[in-house]
């Protein structure tokens, strides 16, 4: 059987020199191959003696030819290491009988080089489309793969919330790109990139600091991906501010907290109101009861019905959706009241929004208008307004209310953590709405 000889590169002979010419690698085993590396090169570019294309940057070769031969270089620089493995590993078969194998291994030798050409170019391909790739396009594609994103941390799947804020951050993206007219390609994010997109959301759109930096903490994580995916060399990125600021955040007291649990929706009551007499703002006021005395999350009032109640022991057992912790809670008179009251069944809960309108609505019916004085960022200005404490409610407050309420009784943040299924005191301190009054009368126990 013949020797394997050494490989070499060769260019296919043409008749017109002044086109392109195929590229082969040939080599002879039991006998001669000649297999195209699906590249071509102009003859009067091409080295037979170093086997290599020829580059030129003076200007004596055009640009597309200079790119092309540097192009074919890549792929021969990468293709003769791997073709000569492929000769060391098969070597042996020379002493294996053709009658042993089904296919003589010249032929398997063949065959794994157009192999190693076949992927080198599939993969080129696709880098190429990937490096042609807008942001827009990769955020899109991005965010389409999220609903099977599994998070190591929890092992859970992405949440629908959480997919929808990507969504709405790649909205503000596209008004931030059409608004300055800006050219749709990854060079755009430098270092002047983080003010001109800040100063686009503050003074153009109108939003907060805090949502600055939600839409920062976001295009973060895509450009991170996009760092490791060889489209941005960039790393200003990675000093984007994407923590939010602390923002005044409010509690119900138990006081106000019964004024709502003591509305009563009658028909009567709901015209006089001016309250539409189908409207859900009964089931959502039950709701945020329960949450006031939960200390519930509104993802987790959606558990309810699935959750374990015990009115014997008046304790409720919930596997929190977020955090997929088990947490047991203590019932109060209240929400046994509302358990009776829908015997078990409870409604969903609005969306988020609606479920914040309707309780803001039954807050100001109730009276719920103390001033608070809060700093807001408008126009990135800080300016300082007074406010009916009922337009502060929201779904989260209640949360806060139970966290704040059961502290300021107990004094004992670990005793609460186990309801609210913190798993850190400083977090669990965060939802403590106590103002500075508030702290002295606390403390008056220890003077």
């Amino acid at each position: 059987m013949a020797k394997a000889t050494k490989f070499q590169f060769v260019l296919k002979s043409e008749a017109d020199k002044s086109k392109p010419a195929l590229l082969y690698v040939m080599f002879s085993l039991d006998k001669r191959y000649k297999i195209s590396l699906q590249e071509s090169v102009l003859p009067q570019w091409w080295d037979k003696e170093t086997q290599r294309a020829i580059v030129i940057e003076s200007g004596q070769q055009k640009q597309v030819d200079t790119r092309n031969a540097k192009r074919v270089n890549r792929f021969l620089n990468y293709a003769q290491p791997r073709f000569e493995e492929i000769f060391e590993a098969h070597k042996e078969w020379r002493r294996v009988k053709t009658a042993v194998i089904a296919i003589p291994y010249s032929a398997q030798i063949a065959r794994i080089i157009r192999g190693v050409i076949t992927e080198y170019h599939k993969k080129e391909v696709e880098e190429i489309k990937k490096q042609n790739q807008t942001p827009t396009q990769y955020f899109e594609e991005y965010i389409a793969k999220l609903p099977t994103h599994t998070i190591r941390r929890t092992g859970t799947v992405m949440k629908p919330q959480t997919i929808s804020n990507h969504r709405i951050v790649l909205n503000r993206f596209k008004k931030f790109l059409q608004h300055y007219g800006m050219i749709n390609s990854f060079q755009i994010f430098n270092k002047y990139f983080e003010e001109k997109m800040e100063a686009f959301l503050l003074l153009d759109c109108g939003y907060t600091p805090n949502t600055v930096c939600a839409t920062n903490s976001i295009m973060k994580v895509w450009l991170k991906q996009a760092e490791e995916d060889g489209l941005i060399k960039d790393k200003s990125f990675h000093s984007w501010k994407s923590k939010g600021y602390n923002v005044k955040h409010i509690y119900l007291t138990d006081e106000e907290i019964g004024r709502l649990y003591a509305l009563d929706f009658i028909d009567e009551f709901k015209a006089q109101n001016k309250i539409d007499l189908k409207s859900s703002i009964e089931q959502t006021r039950d709701l945020f009861i329960i949450g006031c005395k939960t200390g519930l999350r509104i993802s987790d009032l959606h558990l309810l019905n699935a959750s374990q109640w015990d009115l014997e022991n008046r304790t409720l057992t919930v596997n929190t959706q977020k955090t997929q912790r088990r947490v047991v809670i203590p019932l109060s008179d209240e929400v046994v009241s509302i358990y009776k009251k829908y015997d078990g069944k409870f409604p969903s809960p609005v969306y988020k929004s609606a479920f914040n309108r309707q309780i803001q609505r039954c807050a100001m019916i109730a009276g719920i208008n103390d001033t608070i004085y809060i700093n807001v960022t408008k126009g990135g200005k800080v300016e300082q307004e007074a406010t009916p404490k009922w337009k502060l409610v929201s779904s989260h407050t209640a949360r806060r209310s139970f966290a704040t309420n059961l502290y300021k009784k107990s004094h004992n943040s670990l005793m609460v953590m186990k309801f609210t299924g913190h798993t850190t005191e400083e977090n669990f301190l965060k939802y403590i709405c106590i103002d500075d009054e508030e702290m002295v009368e606390l403390a008056r126990e220890f003077f």
